[in-house]
């Protein structure tokens, strides 16, 4: 979402589909690429679900992120930008989504992180700087 945000993927996909369609049977087609970012966070959740069901936390917040992902889209899909409140709760759900995404999956990387230098036997060392 943040990347998307400072380089507008979906607005740009959004253009594209949208000069090639003849109708639009909703407000944009930006709004079917950000709901399409969902569906492959789904897929990636169900991929990863048995190290998100391993750390109930995460489970937790992973499933809050999501649930700010959704109020976000919704009030984008449905009010968009042009109603003087509807920026203000979108943005910040959009905020809350993408922050506690990022946490959840550092969160999530450590543990992964550790499991794999025990099995290893390594050990991940940061250099000093300089050396």
């Amino acid at each position: 979402l943040a990347l998307d945000e400072r380089l507008q993927f979906h607005e740009r996909a959004g253009d594209a589909v949208h000069a090639a369609a003849d109708s639009v049977p909703f407000r944009n087609w930006n709004d079917v690429v950000v709901m399409g970012y969902g569906v492959v966070a789904v897929i990636v959740a169900i991929a990863f679900l048995p190290e998100i069901v391993r750390l109930p936390k995460v489970a937790f917040f992973f499933g809050l992120a999501f649930l700010a992902y959704v109020i976000h889209t919704t009030i984008d899909s449905i009010w968009g930008s042009h109603y003087t409140v509807a920026p203000i709760p979108e943005e910040s759900a959009k905020l809350f989504a993408t922050s506690l995404f990022m946490l959840v999956v550092v969160a999530a990387f450590l543990p992964m992180l550790r499991r794999w230098q025990a099995t290893s036997g390594t050990r991940a060392e940061l250099a000093p700087p300089g050396s």
